[in-house]
C-alpha cells in the first residue's frame, strides 16, 4: 500500500522522541510539563511550564494544546519546536468550559474565514473523484457533458457545507 499526501507533499523534522514520549507522559497522567520551546521565526527557544489540554495531528504536525505559564487561554504548540520537556509532579490546571473539540474546530478549521464561492474545470474522467471524496457533506454535481470533453464545476468552498454544480459553458 503506498498512502498519498492529501496536497503537496510536505517533509516535516522528525520529532525528538524523548520530547513525544514526555507530552505524552504528561498528557496520560494530567501533569504540567516543562518545555523549552522556539516560537515560530524565533531562534531560541524559551522556557516555560505548559498545562496540557489534548494533542492534535494536522496532517504531518503534530500539536500540543496547551496553556502556558500563568495565562488564561489555550495556544497551539508545534512538537517540532520543543527541544526539550519533562514532565512535572504537578497537576495540569484543566480549563473551565474549555471545549477541546469546539477549539480544534476553530483553530485548525478549513477553510479559514467564511465560505467563498469557487467555480473550476474538471475533465470528465475526474469527476469520480468528487463522487467518492466530496468536498462537503451535502455535495450535489450535476453532470451535462460538454463538447470539450469536461464539466465545469461551480460551488462553494466548504465551511459546514457546499453545493458543486457543473454548468453548461
Amino acid at each position: 500500500m503506498i498512502n498519498l499526501p492529501a496536497g503537496p507533499p510536505k517533509f516535516p523534522k522528525p520529532l525528538d522522541k524523548a520530547v513525544v514520549q514526555e507530552v505524552s507522559k504528561a498528557l496520560w497522567n494530567r501533569r504540567q510539563l516543562q518545555v523549552d520551546y522556539r516560537r515560530r521565526g524565533a531562534r531560541v527557544p524559551m522556557s516555560m511550564v505548559l498545562h496540557p489540554q489534548g494533542l492534535v495531528l494536522d496532517g504531518e504536525v503534530l500539536t500540543l494544546i496547551a496553556v502556558a505559564n500563568n495565562y488564561t487561554e489555550p495556544y497551539n504548540f508545534n512538537l517540532m519546536r520543543m527541544t526539550t520537556a519533562q514532565m512535572l509532579p504537578g497537576d495540569s490546571r484543566k480549563l473551565e468550559g474549555f471545549d477541546f473539540k469546539l477549539h480544534v474546530a476553530k483553530e485548525f478549521g478549513w477553510p479559514y474565514g467564511e465560505p467563498e464561492q469557487i467555480e473550476f474545470w474538471v475533465h470528465q474522467d475526474r469527476v469520480i473523484e468528487f463522487e467518492e471524496m466530496p468536498i462537503s457533506e451535502d455535495q450535489k454535481i450535476v453532470q451535462p457533458l460538454l463538447p470539450q470533453g469536461g464539466l465545469p464545476l461551480r460551488g462553494w468552498r466548504p465551511k459546514a457545507s457546499a453545493e458543486v454544480v457543473a454548468i453548461n459553458a
